[in-house]
């Protein structure tokens, strides 16, 4: 089912499967790609437990092995609503027989989405309801739209972050996994044209100074602002080719290295939660005029 939250001329649409965004319709326009089976068929994804790949798609716990692909089950799950209003909506997951076999944790993910005026609040918790500490991480995936204008041209279009940084940018396997190595990116002030080489493979930059990566276009001078903790690993990725979107993704998580397995509670990027308590990730998505 979908489910549609409004604020002034502006709304949002969320899908209950996955709890994933499905429209992102600010000022005139729509900015989430909407998805094609040629270059990439979802839209919005939501990642937990995990972020990225494992090493065979597996990974162990004590001396048990556990199957979960890519980015984890979230995506796949239906989400039942709670504390529905105009303009937020409350999704809600509970660990179950099926989750169990995959991940042996108990759990309640909550994911929140609020619209005010052209700002979009966006967050997911995670409750441990287990008996022992749990092991995760979490993050989102959330595909922007290129073609916002006709004749689009990727020229017309830069990504540009907060600070004016060199981020050090973790390299990938052709097959997701990381290699273990690193390079520094060489930014002018900060900016990364996406004609350039550099969004040529999957990016993963960790370490940033920044607390938010804006994508412009330079035509229009609009402006959508992923703001988000530079606790994060942020990630960015395209389809091969002529880009049709940006996928904007600040993830708490990281793949496997593409060597030995590391047991699930030592792998980099997890995150810890103890009995009873919390995690809160969140970003905002805003769109920012600045022709006036």
């Amino acid at each position: 089912m979908f489910y549609t939250i409004k604020d002034k001329e502006n709304h949002v649409v969320i899908e209950d499967l996955g709890a994933q965004l499905k429209n992102i319709f600010i000022e005139g326009c729509e900015y989430l790609w909407q998805g094609d089976e040629k270059n990439w068929p979802r839209r919005a994804p939501n990642l937990f437990p995990i972020c990225g790949r494992l090493l065979n798609d597996s990974y162990i716990i004590g001396n048990k092995k556990y199957l979960l692909s890519r980015h984890g089950f979230l995506r796949e799950e239906k989400l039942r609503v709670k504390n529905r209003k105009k303009n937020s909506i409350c999704f809600v997951m509970k660990s179950n027989k099926k989750t169990l076999e995959k991940y042996p944790y108990k759990f309640k993910v909550v994911v929140k989405y609020e619209l005010i005026d052209s700002k979009l609040i966006y967050s997911i918790k995670v409750i441990n309801k287990d008996d022992k500490d749990i092991y995760f991480s979490v993050g989102t995936h959330t595909g922007i739209s290129l073609n916002q204008m006709e004749g689009y041209s990727e020229k017309d279009y830069i990504l540009k972050l907060g600070e004016n940084e060199n981020p050090v940018s973790l390299l990938l396997t052709k097959n997701g996994l990381l290699s273990g190595e690193k390079t520094v990116l060489n930014l002018n002030n900060g900016e990364i044209a996406l004609d350039s080489k550099v969004l040529s493979e999957t990016l993963i930059l960790s370490s940033l100074k920044s607390e938010y990566i804006s994508l412009i276009n330079k035509k229009t001078q609009k402006e959508i602002r992923f703001n988000f903790d530079n606790n994060y690993n942020l990630t960015l990725w395209s389809n091969e080719g002529k880009m049709e979107f940006i996928c904007i993704e600040p993830w708490m998580g990281l793949p496997d290295l593409d060597s030995v397995p590391v047991e699930f509670t030592k792998k980099s990027g997890n995150i810890k939660l103890e009995k009873n308590k919390e995690f809160n990730y969140k970003i905002e998505i805003q769109v920012i005029s600045n022709n006036s």
